[in-house]
């Protein structure tokens, strides 16, 4: 599917022509970002081919689409390095999962702190393989920082012991274990353990956090198993 900005050109820049599969993505959100672009161009930004936005934490790249028009290039999010593709659907559908997760644990969205997946963040050395994790975000020590933790379960692996750990691009992460994708906009002061088929713990400034009846989550974890 094809969608089109049509007010970019009041003020004097291109329009934004972006692909898009409507059947993963719901119209609400496919036209919430169309007015944001129209709405970041009304608001004097200018976009060129080459520079990049972030939408959720996603981080776009603007394209051209033709002599007059300009398109959004998304990262496959299975390639490394990253491979930019045509479109914004993993986009919208990642910002979706996130604004989902969030609400089901009544988190008001303005409390969010949507980082990017270039921003980094600091892992153990069994993350990746663990039956379980823990993700653990603090504050951010500079832009480049997303303040979280990655890190396994076993209470016998010393996540205070350097050698045990790294620092990586939460891009690097989300390939080596997709799982956190729909966790990463929560704020800091949030302790989130996801182990298997268990229902997610979730902490908040020392409070645990309930998942709301009829939320997402709540519809997600009764979803009875397909063959």
């Amino acid at each position: 599917m094809i969608v089109a900005t049509h007010r970019c050109a009041d003020h004097g820049h291109a329009e934004f022509v972006l692909q898009v599969d409507p059947s993963a993505v719901p119209e609400q959100h496919i036209e919430q970002i169309i007015q944001t672009l129209e709405g970041m161009v009304a608001h004097g930004s200018v976009f060129a081919p080459g520079q990049t936005l972030q939408v959720g934490w996603m981080v776009t790249q603007v394209q051209r689409h033709d002599k007059m028009r300009l398109t959004l290039f998304e990262p496959d999010m299975r390639s490394l390095p990253v491979k930019y593709v045509p479109g914004v659907t993993e986009t919208l559908r990642q910002m979706m999962l996130q604004l989902f997760v969030i609400d089901s644990f009544g988190v008001p969205r303005n409390d969010m702190d949507i980082p990017s997946i270039r921003q980094s963040v600091v892992v153990c050395d069994k993350y990746q393989d663990a039956s379980g994790i823990l993700l653990m975000r603090g504050k951010a020590q500079d832009q480049s920082d997303s303040g979280w933790f990655i890190g396994c379960l076993d209470k016998d692996h010393d996540h205070q012991n350097t050698q045990n750990l790294a620092k990586i691009p939460l891009y690097d992460a989300f390939l080596n274990r997709n799982a956190i994708q729909g966790w990463m906009a929560f704020p800091s002061g949030t302790f989130i353990a996801l182990q298997g088929e268990q229902p997610p713990q979730v902490v908040r400034d020392g409070k645990e956090l309930i998942i709301l009846p009829d939320s997402f989550l709540d519809r997600l974890l009764q979803r009875p198993e397909t063959a």
